[in-house]
């Protein structure tokens, strides 16, 4: 997971290199809910590699929805620094998938998009 997410959550990133790395990560997570354990430690791994894979696939997503480029964290498909994301996200677990809301700089979350 860690190789994965570096070379494909890094600064320097596009739509193709993030769809990749996002159905990367969805294998990984289906063969993380097939993993099977004999004790208590064993089970607290599985859970920590869930969380882990979880919360890369929330990053990778942010990031797809993020179409410009910003200090340091480059789009090769989006070069140019925009107005339009003056705005942060928050994402939020729901059920069994992922809701992500753009909040306004000093306001609350303004809509779901997942």
């Amino acid at each position: 997971m860690r190789q994965l997410t570096q070379k494909g959550l890094g600064p320097a990133r596009s739509d193709e290199l993030l769809t990749e790395t996002l159905a990367q990560i969805r294998t990984l997570q289906g063969e993380i809910a097939g993993l099977g354990w004999d004790d208590l430690d064993g089970f607290t791994e599985v859970q920590r590699l869930a969380r882990v894979a979880r919360l890369a696939e929330a990053m990778c997503l942010a990031m797809r929805r993020r179409q410009e480029s910003r200090g340091t964290h480059m789009r090769s498909d989006f070069p140019e620094e925009t107005g339009e994301w003056q705005r942060k996200q928050a994402v939020r677990l729901n059920g069994a998938g992922l809701e992500i809301h753009d909040i306004a700089l000093g306001d609350q979350p303004l809509a779901a998009t997942l």
